[in-house]
């Protein structure tokens, strides 16, 4: 493995990152987002497209309630590796561990993806190489993965899935996303993958500051979890991150405004919220990274994001 130190403004070969972080940080500023001081990122390449990253940086969370951070990400280049969903034990419903998941796809690395009934079955929209197998009772955050043969392509917004009248044929419905202020989500059907999460993040980079229409509790996005996201930065690399929480000796986890502090300091410009609390799992290279809270050990769910080579 190759080890590399770089800023989070300005990582090695990429200096355009700076101009796209710097939007974000000013834009956090100007949304009320405070954005945090610039440290490093310590980032080791693991595969090819595919570096590793370990955050502690406390200034991220709110000043008047700090403690440690425990953070592992990882950056992928998508030119080098393509994203898709998977489900437990290649069926729904079902669980199963991310790490049996990443292993039986022969991944790279994988995270946990979806929220999930008690039995298995996808809380949220999901749909798994272009078959609709979770449709989402409300608007929620969710992401498009597309890749045309080179790279993936990710598009994020709040979606559902839902039946519409088919235009080519009076008589018959066909499924479509729906987005709440009526945007045009007809791209998203020709996408491989669809993954909910439930808060979107940050859009187009604007950090988002309104989640009623997603109908999350109320509590959910102010209380500190262990969290899990997704994102894309200034050059269009992918993030996927998981923060450790719920172990006041290692890491106290994070709320959605400071999720949205990691945003600008990662410099991403779209990023969302999936499954998290006992759910966060991030594996890498067949190992667990972080430390999941269960005291069972990493906890098994429906369905992940699984990074593949190309």
């Amino acid at each position: 493995m190759t080890r590399r130190t770089c800023s989070p403004l300005v990582p090695p070969h990429h200096r355009r990152r700076f101009a796209g972080a710097a939007l974000v940080i000013v834009v956090a500023l100007l949304s009320g987002v405070s954005p945090t001081a610039r440290g490093t990122i310590d980032l080791v390449d693991v595969a090819r497209g595919v570096s590793l990253a370990t955050i502690t940086d406390t200034t991220l969370l709110d000043p008047q309630a700090s403690g440690p951070l425990s953070i592992k990400a990882i950056r992928l280049d998508t030119r080098f590796v393509r994203l898709r969903s998977v489900v437990a034990g290649d069926r729904l419903p079902a669980l199963e561990r991310v790490l049996e998941m990443s292993r039986r796809a022969g991944a790279i690395a994988a995270i946990n993806a979806g929220f999930f009934t008690s039995t298995g079955g996808p809380a949220g929209l999901l749909v798994v190489s272009g078959v609709p197998v979770g449709f989402g009772v409300h608007p929620r955050g969710a992401v498009a993965i597309r890749d045309d043969g080179t790279r993936a392509h990710l598009s994020f917004g709040r979606a559902r899935l839902g039946a519409v009248p088919d235009p080519l044929a009076i008589a018959r419905m066909r499924l479509a996303f729906w987005h709440p202020d009526g945007r045009d989500l007809s791209a998203w059907q020709q996408a491989d993958d669809v993954v909910g999460g439930a808060g979107l993040l940050v859009e187009a980079g604007l950090p988002v500051t309104d989640f009623a229409v997603e109908r999350m509790r109320d509590d959910f996005p102010v209380v500190r979890h262990p969290r899990s996201l997704i994102g894309v930065d200034g050059d269009d690399a992918v993030w996927l991150v998981a923060v450790d929480g719920r172990r006041p000796d290692h890491s106290v986890g994070m709320s959605f405004a400071e999720l949205q502090r990691l945003c600008a300091y990662l410099g991403l410009r779209d990023a969302l919220n999936l499954d998290g609390g006992g759910s966060t799992t991030l594996v890498v290279q067949g190992e667990v990274v972080n430390r999941p809270t269960d005291r069972t050990g990493p906890r098994a769910v429906s369905d992940a994001i699984v990074v593949m080579p190309r």
